[in-house]
């Protein structure tokens, strides 16, 4: 038996390295660990059982038995055996039923054994007294415990019921995540193993990975010291962040092209005038991609400039007792499982201040995955004026003012004009950065939409933000107030698009920009619901077969007449809609059928995670990627005073204590259908010489397999086979003709 195990463990090691070096079916392919280390690791494992093999033989010369070293042996013969035949499967060589067979029967003698051995040490518990047997007998079930659902192991300690809710317990166990394929990540979303053999499908709202040298690279916008030790930049991501440490007044001559803005601003006949200004300016920031280069200052009077400050680098933690209302802040995140910790996307997110950078103002910068959002902070009523202006250099760029506020800096001024209307519908793409119409926020969370006014030149241009002076100095307005323009590398910054409605304001549009969504009813608004959608999913591996699909979602705040939680149903939505001009009029239709209900209550000041199960949503889309509309989010009963808020996809980080792991994401989870795998059973069809063909009985996948040639009757017999996998072929459907590959 010695040498069949030694046989058996080589089989196993020359197995192993095959599927992860050759096939790259490996588990440890995606622990990110080195591929000498996890060979070394299984070269001292059999090392160690052999040692192990040793000792049980002289236990056996001792007691003058011969069981224990055989029992050993067939223990540790059986666990080879059972590896050979998962490596096998992974390179989707088929193990012959003789094999499983044998393995099964060298399992139950294995068992025969140790049953025997117990037997022998219960007769010797005997007779030191009933009374101990019975003790050490009922220490020996709880030791042994049962075998229940999916092969996981539980203690049975009162022979109570199995509920519907243990099993989901035992079932999410077995989802829990493992590591992250590294392999399988793209812009919006990662891939993770699962306990139970499956994959994780993770989608985010926003960027968490960039293209570098063709792979897919973690977006770092930690802040450190740049290496003139003049400006914090981000670590790194496509967007190269530059924020002066030490923002200094300079005077700068230029020689601008002024338009006449009374008129159409793009129009030919515009009236210019060319003069030369010398302006002072507060050199701020700079943000780089792909070569190109925009940088601005804050435009000022010598005599209001204050003395130079560093920029001060906040922590995520910080409180902003100056920006926040205290009664909305939260007291902490609930407490993360450690699932949530592996999702967690802690990097993501920074932001640098500077502090009275004039008096009564604080600019604040916030890096989130590919956005910079600038923050100019008016902390009184002093403070604010009709008009904020920069002056943005923008070398090599021209701008142009869009339909919906923002603009647009492209490389030729032919790719941004108007006059050109063939290329309006490509601006995205010509366009290199993107610069988000301001909007105003005051600390109750009144919102005023802004617009730039904007004197273009070479290189150099100023952008004056034009606010409304009646609303800035409204008796009722609450300070600070916040203006937030927005500079972006692409129009589309996001996968996941959220609003919700109001019916109290059936024109009002609360999406693009806005921070929360709001669900249920209450007496300033009536009746409130959400809407979101994915317009990006994770590409699967063809054939793959989706198990589960969940929305995940933090809930942060809730209020109700009667203090009680309330129910919130999901439904498919059935029509198109556009997060920045949905409306409760324009609302979407959706399914009266709810996907699945939750009940939202009162978090006690704390944010807290929710899921809706979407699995049969996502499987249609994926399915039917024209039908993919959305989630609606509803009361189950819209006559009851009570609402509750989440967070959305456009929630600044560390407002209101809240981090970027607070984010709405989409979960799938699904299983590979490659190969032949154990928990599928297939048709199995016999054609000769030809070879076998085997269907699944499930998805009715096809795996075809001819053995070529093959080598027995040594020590090592070898096998070459043609296989044909259809989920491996480049076809538009799994059922549709393919070709050998």
């Amino acid at each position: 038996m010695l040498e069949t195990l030694i046989l058996c463990m080589a089989l196993d090691y020359l197995t192993g390295m095959m599927a992860a070096g050759i096939f790259h079916k490996s588990e440890k392919i995606c622990t990110g660990r080195s591929g000498k280390q996890e060979w070394l690791e299984g070269t001292l494992q059999k090392g160690i059982s052999l040692l192990i093999v040793l000792v049980a033989y002289r236990l056996d010369l001792i007691a003058g038995t011969d069981f224990i070293c055989n029992a050993v042996m067939a223990a540790y013969l059986v666990n080879e055996l059972l590896s050979i035949t998962e490596n096998l499967g992974l390179m989707g060589v088929p193990v012959p039923k003789v094999l499983t067979s044998a393995i099964d029967l060298l399992r139950q003698k294995s068992e025969a054994q140790e049953t025997n051995k117990m037997q022998r040490a219960k007769g010797e518990l005997v007779e030191a007294g009933e009374k101990e047997q019975k003790h050490q007998e009922r220490e020996y079930q709880k030791k042994r415990g049962k075998r229940i659902m999916n092969g996981v192991n539980e203690t049975n300690k009162s022979n109570e019921m199995i509920t519907a809710d243990k099993i989901e317990a035992v079932k999410q166990e077995g989802r829990s995540l493992v590591c992250e394929c590294i392999k399988e990540r793209s812009r919006f979303s990662r891939v993770f193993e699962t306990k139970n053999g499956e994959k994780a499908a993770v989608i985010y709202p926003k960027a968490v990975h960039f293209k570098k040298d063709d792979a897919w690279e973690a977006i770092d916008n930690t802040l450190v010291l740049s290496k003139d030790q003049l400006a914090y930049e981000n670590a790194q991501g496509r967007m190269k962040v530059r924020i002066a440490r030490m923002p200094k007044q300079t005077y700068h001559k230029k020689k601008m092209m002024l338009f006449n803005l009374e008129e159409k601003q793009n129009a030919r006949s515009a009236q210019q005038d060319q003069t030369e200004e010398k302006s002072g300016i507060i050199e701020l920031a700079s943000v780089e991609k792909d070569g190109f280069t925009i940088s601005w200052g804050l435009k000022t009077q010598k005599e209001k400039m204050q003395e130079e400050k560093p920029a001060m680098l906040s922590q995520m933690n910080e409180p902003e007792v100056a920006v926040v209302p205290v009664e909305f802040k939260l007291n902490s995140i609930h407490p993360q499982t450690e699932e949530e910790k592996l999702l967690k996307l802690s990097k993501l997110s920074s932001a640098g201040y500077f502090r009275e950078i004039l008096p009564g103002m604080d600019i604040r910068y916030r890096l989130e995955s590919e956005v910079m959002k600038e923050e100019i902070i008016l902390k009184k009523k002093e403070a604010a004026t009709e008009t904020i202006t920069f002056v943005m250099k923008h070398p090599g760029l021209s701008m142009h003012v869009l339909a919906d506020g923002s603009v647009a800096m492209c490389k030729t001024q032919r790719e941004c004009a108007e006059d050109f209307p063939e290329n309006a519908e490509n601006l995205s793409e010509n366009a290199v950065f993107f610069l988000d119409a301001p909007i105003l926020f005051d600390k109750n969370g009144e919102i005023l939409k802004a617009a730039y006014q904007i004197e273009k030149g070479q290189g150099i241009s100023e952008i004056t933000i034009k606010m409304d002076a009646s609303w800035l100095m409204d008796e009722g307005r609450a300070y600070p107030v916040t203006i937030d323009p927005t500079v972006r590398i692409e129009k589309k910054q996001t996968t996941i698009d959220d609003a919700f409605v109001r019916s109290k304001d059936p024109n009002s549009s609360y999406g693009y920009n806005f921070s929360e969504l709001e669900v249920g009813r209450n007496r300033p608004y009536q009746v409130c619901r959400t809407f979101l959608k994915f317009n990006t999913l994770p590409k699967l591996e063809k054939g793959a077969v989706i198990t589960d699909a969940r929305l995940n979602l933090y809930q942060y705040q809730f209020s109700a007449d009667n203090g009680q939680g309330f129910r919130v149903s999901a439904h498919e939505v059935t029509g198109a809609w556009d997060q920045r001009t949905l409306t409760w009029n324009n609302q979407p239709s959706f399914k009266p059928e709810a996907l699945d209900y939750l009940t939202l209550e009162n978090t006690n000041g704390m944010a807290v995670p929710k899921t809706f199960d979407v699995t049969k949503l996502i499987r249609g889309w994926y399915n039917n990627p024209s039908s993919n509309h959305g989630i609606a989010l509803k009361a189950v009963n819209e006559n009851v005073y009570a609402t509750a808020t989440l967070v959305s996809s456009d929630m600044p980080v560390n407002k209101y204590g809240l981090t970027a792991d607070c984010y709405p994401i989409g979960i799938v989870y699904y299983r590979s259908t490659k190969g032949l795998e154990d928990y599928y059973s297939y048709h199995e069809q016999e054609l000769g010489r030809t070879g076998t063909g085997y269907v699944n009985r499930y998805n009715g996948n096809l795996v075809f397999i001819h053995e070529d040639e093959g080598t027995g009757g040594i020590l090592m017999p070898v096998s070459v086979s043609h296989v044909y996998n259809l989920s491996d072929c480049d076809t538009q459907s799994r059922f549709w003709k393919g070709d050998f590959v």
